[in-house]
């Protein structure tokens, strides 16, 4: 039996070949063989690594476009493993596979770099759902430059599609899920937007957790915009958030 058990796709005929490329880093044998075949059976190219020293040099190879990182590895932890990643590329989304769910080790998870979390046992259904969802945000953010209005406030300008902050001659490598965020504020902004808002638009639901993750990319948000300094994103308790610009 495996030591994560995780549902099991029925046989069915292969999709389209898939021009994604999915870094999976995860040592336990039996998981990996069966999440693996099921990712390639979809058309994705999986690079499988069971260690966070093979990982980083495959990822360094380059052409990965989503990572899927088991946190507990053989060698380093999985959220070394995010930071070494985020080091040498901040846009490329990071998914985080976990036995465990406690509210600390995901904030940890998202100050390490990481997106998103897939809550170990699984089904391969879920881990599909990420990967597309992503590549898709991925693709579809190069739309929102084409409206100069939705993705600037004061000085500072969002290029979505590279994952770049710019300000000036200053330029800040951001996330994916930040881009998100701050894309959907600016296309919002001077408006005071609830929480529950943010979190549908930008997760997909509400909960405690994806609360808390929240507040952890608003502080992230903080610290780019600092740049400019007319340039507000305001918390307003019990509500949500404001992001503005002063006169």
């Amino acid at each position: 039996m495996d030591a994560y058990p995780i549902t099991r796709l029925m046989t069915q005929a292969n999709v389209q070949e898939s021009n994604i490329s999915v870094l999976y880093v995860e040592d336990d044998a039996s998981l990996s063989m069966v999440t693996a075949d099921a990712l390639k059976r979809r058309g994705y190219k999986v690079i499988h690594c069971r260690n966070g020293v093979e990982a980083i040099d495959c990822f360094l190879k380059g052409n990965v476009q989503v990572c899927l990182i088991d946190v507990l590895l053989p060698d380093i932890d999985g959220h070394t493993l995010s930071r070494v990643i985020r080091s040498n590329d901040a846009g490329v989304p990071i998914i985080f596979l976990s036995g465990k769910s406690e509210e600390a080790d995901r904030l940890e998870g998202y100050k390490a770099g990481g997106d998103d979390f897939v809550h170990k046992p699984y089904s391969i259904e879920e881990i599909i759902y990420k990967i597309e969802v992503y590549s898709k945000r991925t693709a579809g953010n190069a739309n929102l430059n084409n409206r100069a209005d939705a993705t600037t406030i004061g000085s500072i300008r969002l290029d979505a599609e590279n994952l770049l902050l710019i300000c000036g001659d200053h330029a800040a490598k951001i996330t994916l899920k930040e881009a998100d965020l701050l894309g959907f504020m600016m296309r919002h902004k001077n408006k005071l937007l609830k929480r529950n808002e943010i979190l549908f638009a930008v997760w997909g639901k509400q909960d405690d957790k994806t609360s808390r993750s929240l507040d952890v990319f608003i502080s992230r948000l903080r610290k780019y915009l600092q740049v400019d300094r007319y340039v507000r994103l305001e918390s307003h308790k019990g509500v949500g958030y404001k992001l503005s610009e002063l006169n």
